[in-house]
């Protein structure tokens, strides 16, 4: 099973779960998901990042929580704006796909993969309306903090435990397991070094240390 928790967020914002919103304005209002957008919100919410072109397309580097995520604006239009984001943490881990499909039958707020030998977190919106600016910041805050899910996982001889993290999945079935071994990031192509650069800061923490 799975435990939904909302004051879990609450917590990572130094609120009460009472009155739990996220640290931007009009948290409720719409943005288009376009890469100055994005790394204004980011900044706002008391995070840094910066736009880097990967093969001629705009992606956010932002540093949240400590941790790196990369977030990378899909099915954009000529006007720059972007039906679609995915966004994706790489861990200087190896996992077996076993070990890759347990943890996704417990944690659901993103998905484990892997690729090129590493352990990839990945979440995909699709906001062809827009999205709401504080639902993509803590959409981003649960990102970060399932980093730290990964390694208790890991910690724990890969078993696990239950979810304390917001469920954004209620249609899929806990049990489902995948076997594809490469995320949708296949269409996004990176270099080797970009790769590994981005994993440098999702680390097992000291508190979270596999054994």
């Amino acid at each position: 099973m799975r435990i939904i928790v909302i004051a879990a967020i609450a917590a990572l914002f130094g609120l009460s779960s009472a009155k739990a919103q996220p640290p931007v304005s009009n948290p409720s209002g719409l943005i288009s998901f376009n890469a100055n957008a994005l790394q204004a919100l980011v900044q706002e919410a008391g995070w840094t990042a910066r736009i880097e072109q990967n093969n001629g397309r705009p992606a956010i580097i932002a540093t949240v929580e400590g941790r790196t995520l990369v977030l990378n604006p899909t099915a954009c239009g000529t006007n720059g704006q972007c039906g679609g984001l995915l966004t994706f943490a790489v861990l200087p881990d190896q996992a077996s796909l076993e070990t890759v499909n347990q943890f996704n039958v417990r944690y659901n707020p993103i998905r484990a993969t892997i690729r090129g030998g590493r352990v990839v977190l990945d979440r995909y919106t699709i906001a062809d309306f827009g999205a709401a600016r504080g639902s993509v910041v803590v959409d981003l805050a649960v990102h970060a903090s399932m980093i730290n899910e990964w390694w208790k996982f890991r910690g724990q001889g890969g078993q696990g435990g239950l979810s304390n993290a917001i469920s954004f999945s209620p249609l899929i079935d806990p049990q489902e397991t995948h076997n594809k071994q490469v995320s949708i990031l296949q269409d996004v192509p990176l270099s080797l070094s970009l790769f590994e650069k981005l994993a440098e800061k999702n680390i097992a923490l000291p508190t979270v240390a596999a054994e």
